[in-house]
């Protein structure tokens, strides 16, 4: 149908006035069919339904798309169609990126279309209704080249210095994906409802690739239930604890969001209690021991309180003693289960 422009312009007429959110459905219907137009009478019809309009008898012979005719109809029937608002519309039912060939098709269309930079807030700026669709466009984006799709122009963007206390990191992939603060989290939200498997299969590369300036990312964001926040600390965590040069990057993290972290530790000594040690060496060394004992679980803060007084860093009676004033029968029960 976008052999040529009359045709197109001919079929596009069918559907005036051309606005954004109309202009948005038809790039759904294209997107999805992109790959091969077998069925004519199908593929048209679906066009006239994605904007509520009644089938029409007289099909006209649908057979390839063309982004140049398709976009030159679009602008000659609608000069002022505002591109960004059409991706703003794309929260619509049925829209949905079936492979990497039609995201690299619809982004054809968006440069062909838009000179500015791809308007990232209307993808990764809320959770969308359509949700599925929302998860296949983001799924390909986070993967694909720079020079196709890039996050570089993220406004809220991991505030990421080129090292913390002098270490470098890996910044993955090279359109800035795991920097875009927006992105991880509305990741963080669709996972809270529903999407867990889609969203960690996408945290796969990072988790691999660029593990720490991941778990940076993430400290900064704040969910309902921190569902992967969570899985990602306990995942990176336990690297960082074993690198003995990355203990700069514990303080960072502290700052950044200490309760992640203080669920990082009790993960950790829960699944290795010889862990304690080197959980305790970080705390000295950044002063942070004392804040961790206040805060962590009873049974967990005596373990490590008793490993720092046999390395003479902690005052056990006085600890033991102050606790049991400030919290009494629940503390003492604790300390009765680790003797």
């Amino acid at each position: 149908c976008t052999t040529d422009t009359s045709k197109c312009k001919e079929i596009l007429s069918l559907f005036l006035p051309l606005t954004e959110a109309t202009v948005a459905r038809i790039l759904g219907t294209v997107i999805r069919t992109n790959a091969g137009l077998e069925d004519n009478t199908t593929t048209f019809s679906a066009f006239l339904s994605a904007i509520g309009c009644s089938p029409v008898s007289d099909l006209p012979s649908l057979s390839s798309w063309n982004v140049g005719v398709l976009v030159d109809s679009v602008k000659q029937l609608a000069p002022e169609i505002n591109w960004v608002r059409v991706m703003e519309s794309l929260d619509h039912e049925g829209f949905y990126i079936p492979s990497e060939d039609a995201f690299k098709f619809f982004m054809t269309i968006y440069k062909n279309a838009c000179q500015d930079s791809f308007p990232l807030h209307a993808i990764c700026g809320s959770v969308w209704k359509n949700s599925e669709g929302q998860l296949s466009f983001l799924k390909h984006a986070v993967s694909a080249p720079p020079e196709l799709f890039t996050f570089a122009h993220c406004v809220r963007q991991l505030a990421y210095v080129d090292a913390v206390h002098g270490l470098k990191f890996q910044l993955g992939q090279s359109n800035h994906a795991w920097l875009c603060l927006d992105l991880l989290d509305v990741l963080c939200q669709l996972a809270e409802r529903g999407h867990a498997a889609t969203v960690q299969l996408m945290l796969e590369y990072p988790l691999k690739h660029c593990p720490e300036v991941l778990l940076l990312g993430m400290a900064q964001i704040h969910t309902t239930y921190n569902l992967i926040q969570h899985e990602v600390s306990s995942t990176v965590l336990p690297m960082i604890l074993d690198n003995t040069s990355r203990k700069g990057l514990i303080l960072h993290l502290w700052h950044i969001n200490h309760h992640l972290v203080l669920r990082g530790f009790v993960d950790v000594i829960a699944k290795d209690l010889d862990s304690i040690n080197r959980i305790l060496d970080i705390c000295q060394e950044t002063k942070i021991l004392n804040h961790v004992l206040e805060r962590i679980p009873f049974s967990f803060a005596i373990r490590l309180a008793a490993m720092a007084s046999q390395k003479e860093l902690l005052d056990l009676e006085k600890w033991l003693g102050d606790n049991l004033i400030t919290s009494k029968e629940p503390f003492f029960e604790e300390c009765l289960k680790f003797l």
